[in-house]
């Protein structure tokens, strides 16, 4: 299974149907208009982030769940994302132009943000969950091992 096979699995296994990830790839995020999960992913998946902007997100989201250190940016983000979807009403309520302004943790205050997190720490808190995740760790970082 390589790296964008073990996304799919992961991204359908979360969610409890299929979420769908753009071809056009450039960067983590739900498309939140469409009634299914529609996900965009960085095109590059080997990177180490040197973003600013993953770092404080990393930082707002293990700040408030503090277990989730353990599990990397990729699986912290897949679940962020699929938290918009099943939170996608606060999204469509946020004034965009405040929204597409706020830098650092100011983005990470909007309530679409906080509910899109709280899912993830939500369903990232049950146990069988958190085996779902190190098995998604296992496939993504070591595939074909």
């Amino acid at each position: 299974m390589n790296k964008l096979q073990a996304i799919h699995w992961f991204a359908d296994t979360v969610a409890k149907e299929h979420v769908v990830i753009m071809r056009q790839r450039s960067e983590w995020a739900m498309y939140v208009l469409r009634p299914y999960p529609y996900m965009s992913i960085p095109k590059e998946l080997n990177y180490i982030s040197t973003d600013k902007w993953e770092h404080e997100f990393r930082k707002d989201f293990c700040r408030r769940y503090p277990t989730a250190w353990r599990f990397s940016d990729v699986t912290l983000s897949i679940l962020h994302e699929i938290g918009h979807h099943f939170t996608r009403e606060l999204f469509l309520e946020t004034d965009l132009e405040e929204y597409n302004n706020a830098t650092g943790f100011d983005h990470f205050k909007h309530p679409c943000e906080i509910a899109a997190t709280d899912w993830a720490i939500k369903w990232l808190k049950q146990k069988e969950n958190r085996k779902i995740a190190e098995q998604f760790e296992e496939m993504f970082f070591f595939e074909g091992k």
